[in-house]
């Protein structure tokens, strides 16, 4: 009941002390992440388990998961929005060496990124 602030790294841990069993949690709240810390996190963790972790995503439902760390909760098509651009990063981060990225909350590059500003 939200009392391991950071599921993955516990999945780590068991998977350190077992040898089979799959771990994950159903969802990661993508707005309370940056997709490409995400990501490299999943993808390592991918590797140290031999492929042992499993990786799902959500938008949030609760302002104290979402509007804390300054994305919409309440404008429901905002949130939307940007957790399909946060998704298409992961993704795009999973699926490729290299890419770039430019979106309405975005903009990322091979050689850095930045948070869009918002109006």
């Amino acid at each position: 009941m939200e009392c391991i602030p950071n599921v993955l790294m516990a999945a780590l841990h068991l998977a350190h002390v077992t040898k089979n069993i799959k771990l994950g949690c159903g969802f990661n709240i993508t707005p309370m992440w940056h997709p490409l810390r995400l990501a490299e996190d999943y993808a390592t963790a991918d590797i140290l388990t031999g492929g042992r972790v499993i990786f799902g995503v959500g938008r949030g439902y609760h302002t104290r998961e979402v509007e804390t760390f300054g994305a919409p909760l309440l404008d429901q098509p905002a949130n939307r929005e940007l957790f399909e651009e946060q998704v298409d990063i992961i993704f795009k981060a999973f699926n490729n060496e290299s890419f770039s990225h430019k979106g309405q909350a975005l903009h990322l590059a091979p050689d850095g990124c930045r948070i869009a500003a918002t109006s």
